[in-house]
Parts: structure tokens; C-alpha cells; sequence
């Protein structure tokens, strides 16, 4: 929170004066607080009860009496006058026990608000569902359902990349083989979705979200929307499979990308029933679930990258194609893979069945209610602003930096072994195994953090955490870029540990990103307002594919010979590999929209306040965007559109 000035804001002498703001009246409503935490006078902070779970109105009470300002006659923030208000009214209540006044010092008002705003919000655990049950142990036949799912949510992500052959893309360019140089930009907010085959089911994540919250399917909003994506899933597969074995030459594409869409059924609503478990935890714990069930899903696509990548090695040529037998036994594996969570969802995940409450006009009337509302659209707003800063300078969706830079870079140098080079074949797959063996390590290196700092990184100041972790990605990148292209360094710690520690606060980041999700998603609009938040990640990956490639258009005609010894290319290298690193210094833009921590969003969520005109806005901008989104996921797999660099193809003429 910002700082008022300490002198000259309140008046000295100890009178009751009350709040005001622009068009309210004086009101002399006393505000109360537990002696044991408002009684620092002196200027030192008070210290919190070490009991968790006592209730504000069961112990003794002073009133806290509250001096407005004389000499310079500033306002006090709305947020502020309306918390205070808000808990000047609950402890009226006659169990509020009333005991001689206590004046703050000026310099404590602020303190006094943070104690204040933690104590409102605390009050009964501060849970935000208190009336479906307890908090759910986090190991529970409960949660079993729901982590099956993400289980295989994120193994599937893992595999996708590999599955999408040359022969089904829009120009037959090979996007399997994923480069090292890929772990030194982000891999969210879905791994490897800055490509089409993986953009466009995730741009629809919306209108599953809307479906699942509105309809309930059999009677449930959730488990069957789960299940029958995997069954979408599972018949994919086999259907691709099967046209594999039969090799008559037929696209797998289509069957692919609607086995990728099943995924994402169970994806969204996966992500919209952790949200309610999630919002039963108490307000210390809260952030808890969801570091869990966001590592599993990035630690699982670690399993799953590995899985594909040992397919690959261990067939006998490096050339990967849907007429081999390891690509086919590939799609079968993971046809019944992804019937595997389909029972332990039916019978444990915990859901109770409900039938559709309201008519679709006021479903999106009180959808557009909620668009109206501050916190919305300043998560929405950080939400957004930080995936494009961050991805705006590493060229993700370039295909020509992917094959024509990082991969041709890799091939001279990141293989030193000489008996390898004499043997091309054993040479081209030890490269792919070592590089899929990277992106293995760099996933998982991601997830760590979130599956075992729970508890601190819910509790850190979210904007301190962002702060250091953005400093750290970019000094690291630009160190990293450097060494490589001059030649500094390019020897394992270089090529293998900078970007696996890389991936640390990379994944610190992103769930920090993702807190405030659960903190301002409504009741029964998790799926939307989840997947909406997220699509506001998605939106800025055809966007900074397009500016790269504005960036990217001098350096193709200078790199169409690469001699890394050479000055001229190690300069062009350089600088097209540098500009991740220091244009995510723009991150920090961000923090202007990002809450401190789960209090402060809670107060902006419920004294935020509302606008009409802020709902239209950010409807028609969400529209706009889902539009845009779309649209362009369709053209980059659109052979008849042409090549266009914009669309991060790779063009021949270019």
C-alpha cells in the first residue's frame, strides 16, 4: 500500500473527528479493534495473536477513535472509508464489548488499516465459501479426483508438442523439435501454446468455462464435463492411431487438434473446481491448493515431454512420421491413458448435484454484473499487460528463429561429442533426446517451487516476489544470451544450468501471477472468470509473434549464411537472442495492476466498487481479443492464407 505522509495529515489533539470523504456526511461511528493488536502507540508495529482461528468478537474490544485531517484536508481512499465502515458495523453487535477510547497516533493510520483489513477478512478463517464444509486436507479421497485429472492434464500437454507432424502443418515445417533456447523464454501460460495446434482449442477455453457454469451436464457442473472430455480425448487418439497404422497418406491434423480440445474441456473445468476447493481454505492458507495443483500440472508435463522424447530415441532413424511404428504405439498409449482418471473421477471427486437456476439472460446479466466490478478488470488489466511484456522479445511463435537460428546453434555446438558427429543418425537423435531432455528438466525445474514453497510463496508480498523474480529472469537471460553469441562461454554450466535455474523464478512468477485469480472469482462463474483471466495470458502470444517479427526482419537477410565465429554474426545473434532479456524489464509495467497479497485483494474486491461504463469496456475489449485469438490460431494452421511472417511462419522468400 502507499505511504501518506507522517506530519501534518491528522490533527494532534485526541478528538473523535469522523471519516469523510467527497459527498458523504460526517459520521461518528467509532471503529473497534482488539487491544492485543491496535494498542501501538509509539510508532512500532503491532503483532498478531498467535491464534489463528480467534474470533474478533470474542474478545475485549477498545474503541478506536479515529482524527481527521485540519491543515491540508486530503480524503482518506474509498477502499479505506468503506472497510472501516464495513467493521464499524459488524462490531456494533451487542457482543462487541465496549471499553474506553484509544487514539492513534498519525503515523499509524495505515497500520491501523492493515490490521484492520487482516482482521475483517480473518474473521471466521476468512474463508471465502464457509457454508460448503471445512477446508479439505490436501491429501483426501476428496481431492483424488481432481488431482487425476490434473495428473493427466499435464502429462498430455507434455506430449503434445511432439504429436503435431510436418506432414500436418500448414506448410509441412517441422515444430516437434523443441530447441534448449525455448527454457530461456516462458513457458506459459500453456506449455508450447504459442503455436496454432495448441492455441486454437485453448482460445475456446472461454466458452467450455461459459457452458460448464451455466448447464449442468447430468446433473453436475464439473465431473462430467471432465469425463466426457476424456472420452473426446481418448476416441481422438484412437481415430488418429488408427489413420496412422493405415498410412494412406490421410492429415492427422484435424483428429489432433480435437483430441487437444477434449484436454481442454477437462483442463477448464479441472481449473474451475480446484478454484472452490480452493476458496475453502482459510485466508493464511489459502494459495495452498492451487501452488499444488498448478506444480503437478507443469511437473507432469515434464513426464510427459520425457515420455515422447524416449519414442523418439529409441526408433531406428531420427526421422519422426506418423508411418512409424513408435509414433503409432505413441497415440495408443496415450488413447488409454486418457481413460485412466475417468473412474477415479466418477467416484471420488466430491460434487453435488444441481439443476440450471436461472435463464440464460440473467446468467449473462449477472456475468456483465461482475465485469463491472474494479477487481475484474484490474486482474483481467495485470493479466494481461504481464504476459505481453513478457513475451513480447523472445520470438516464441517465430518458426524461422526456432529452426534457422536456435536449432542450427544447438546442432554446432551444443553436441561436443566427436564419435557422435561421425555416425549422423546416433548424432541427430542424441541432439533431439539431449534437447527434449532439457525441456524435461526445465519443466520440472518450473514446477519445484510451486510443490514444495507452498506455504511461503502464499504468504510473500506478491509485488516483492514479482519484483525480484523479473529482475532475476532478465539478468539471468541477458548473461546467458551473451556468454552464447560472443563466445564468452559455451561450455555445460552455460548450455545446461543456467537455464534449468532459470526456470525458478520463471515459476515463482507465474503462480504469482495466478493468486489473484482465486481471489476475485465469483461464485458460480469459476469456470468463466478462471478461463477468462487465463485467456487474458493467451491473447498477447499472437500479438508478440507479430511484433517479433517486425524485430526479426532485419536480421533474416544477414543470417541467411550463419558463421558463429565471425563478428557480424555473433553481433546479429546476439542482439535477436537479447531482446527477451531486456524488454521483460517491462514486466515491472505490471505491478501496477498486481494486489500486495490476499487481503488487499479481498478489500479491492469488496470495496472496490462497480461502473457501467467499465463493464462495456471490458466487454467489448474481451470480445475483441477472444475474436482476434481465435482468428488468428485459424490462419496460422491455414495453408490458403500464405506464408505470412506475422503468423510466425516461415517464409521462403524471406
Amino acid at each position: 500500500m502507499r505511504l501518506l505522509p507522517k506530519h501534518g495529515f491528522f490533527h494532534a489533539k485526541a478528538s473523535a473527528i469522523p471519516i469523510m470523504e467527497e459527498d458523504s456526511e460526517p459520521s461518528p461511528l467509532p471503529i473497534y479493534m482488539d487491544m492485543q493488536t491496535a494498542r501501538h502507540i509509539g510508532g512500532t508495529r503491532a503483532t498478531h495473536s498467535p491464534s489463528e482461528d480467534v474470533l474478533l468478537d470474542n474478545v475485549l474490544f477498545d474503541t478506536l477513535q479515529l482524527q481527521t485531517m485540519v491543515q491540508r484536508r486530503r480524503r482518506m481512499p474509498k477502499e479505506m472509508r468503506l472497510l472501516f465502515e464495513a467493521e464499524q458495523e459488524i462490531l456494533r453487535s451487542p457482543t462487541a464489548q465496549r471499553q474506553s477510547g484509544v487514539v492513534v497516533q498519525p503515523e499509524n493510520l495505515w497500520r491501523t488499516y492493515d490490521t484492520v483489513s487482516r482482521y475483517h477478512f480473518e474473521r471466521n478463517g476468512g474463508a471465502l465459501r464457509t457454508d460448503q464444509g471445512d477446508p479439505l486436507p490436501l491429501v483426501s479421497k476428496a481431492c483424488f479426483g481432481l488431482f487425476a485429472n490434473v495428473l493427466t492434464v499435464g502429462f498430455l500437454y507434455g506430449v503434445l508438442p511432439s504429436l503435431y507432424l510436418a506432414k500436418s502443418t500448414k506448410f509441412e515445417q517441422d515444430y516437434t523439435q523443441l530447441p534448449v533456447a525455448t527454457l530461456m523464454a516462458p513457458l506459459y501460460p500453456i506449455f508450447n501454446a504459442s503455436i496454432g495446434f495448441t492455441l486454437l482449442p485453448a482460445s475456446l477455453r472461454i466458452f467450455v468455462g461459459f457452458i460448464s457454469d451455466y448447464y449442468p451436464f447430468l446433473g453436475y457442473h464439473r465431473k462430467t464435463y471432465m469425463i466426457a472430455g476424456w472420452i473426446i480425448a481418448m476416441l481422438s487418439f484412437l481415430c488418429t492411431g488408427m489413420l496412422a497404422v493405415s498410412n494412406q497418406g490421410s492429415s492427422l491434423l484435424i483428429p489432433l487438434l480435437i483430441a487437444t480440445f477434449g484436454i481442454t474441456i477437462a483442463d477448464v473445468v479441472g481449473d474451475a473446481r480446484m478454484v472452490e476447493f480452493a476458496q475453502r481454505e482459510r485466508l493464511r492458507k489459502r494459495g495452498y491448493l492451487q501452488s499444488l495443483y498448478v506444480g503437478i500440472k507443469f511437473g507432469m508435463a515434464a513426464g510427459g515431454q520425457l515420455y515422447s522424447a524416449l519414442f523418439r530415441y529409441y526408433q531406428p532413424t531420427p526421422t519422426w512420421t506418423d508411418d512409424i511404428v513408435s509414433y503409432q504405439t505413441l497415440l495408443f498409449t496415450l488413447s488409454i491413458i486418457c481413460v485412466v482418471p475417468i473412474p477415479c473421477i466418477w467416484f471420488r471427486l466430491v460434487e453435488e448435484k444441481t439443476t440450471k437456476s436461472c435463464t440464460l439472460r440473467d446468467w449473462f446479466s449477472c456475468l456483465f454484473d461482475l465485469l463491472k466490478k474494479k477487481s475484474i478488470a484490474q486482474i483481467l488489466l495485470f493479466q494481461f499487460a504481464f504476459s505481453l511484456f513478457s513475451q513480447v522479445g523472445y520470438g516464441c511463435g517465430s518458426l524461422w528463429k526456432r529452426q534457422n537460428v536456435d536449432l542450427v546453434f544447438e546442432t554446432t555446438y551444443l553436441m561436443q561429442n566427436q564419435s557422435a558427429v561421425v555416425d549422423p543418425v546416433a548424432f541427430s537423435k542424441s541432439l533431439i533426446f539431449t534437447q527434449s531432455l532439457m525441456i524435461s528438466g526445465g519443466l520440472l525445474c518450473f514446477a519445484l517451487p510451486m510443490l514444495l514453497c507452498r506455504g511461503p510463496l502464499s504468504a510473500w508480498n506478491w509485488r516483492v516476489s514479482f519484483f525480484s523474480c523479473t529482475v532475476i529472469i532478465s539478468l539471468m537471460g541477458a548473461t546467458q544470451s551473451s556468454f552464447l553469441a560472443y563466445d564468452t562461454s559455451r561450455g555445460p554450466v552455460v548450455w545446461y544450468m543456467i537455464p534449468l535455474i532459470f526456470q525458478f523464478p520463471m515459476g515463482i512468477r507465474f503462480l504469482t501471477s495466478l493468486f489473484p485469480i482465486v481471489e476475485v472469482t465469483e461464485r458460480d462463474y469459476e469456470a468463466t472468470l478462471y478461463s477468462l483471466l487465463f485467456t487474458a495470458q493467451l491473447v498477447p502470444l499472437p500479438i508478440s509473434t507479430m511484433f517479433f517479427s517486425l524485430i526479426e526482419a532485419p536480421h533474416r537477410s544477414r543470417l541467411t549464411i550463419l558463421n558463429f565465429t565471425s563478428q557480424v554474426t555473433q553481433d546479429d545473434v546476439g542482439q535477436l537472442t537479447s531482446y527477451g532479456a531486456l524488454l521483460s524489464f517491462a514486466v515491472l509495467l505490471s505491478l501496477c495492476w498486481l494486489p500486495n497479497q490476499k487481503v488487499s485483494t479481498q478489500v479491492l474486491r469488496k470495496f472496490g466498487g462497480s461502473h457501467h461504463l467499465r463493464g462495456k469496456i471490458t466487454l467489448v475489449v474481451v470480445w475483441i481479443s477472444i475474436t482476434l485469438l481465435i482468428t488468428l490460431a485459424i490462419l496460422s494452421l491455414t495453408p490458403s492464407v500464405g506464408c505470412l511472417t506475422v503468423l510466425g511462419d516461415k517464409c521462403p522468400t524471406s
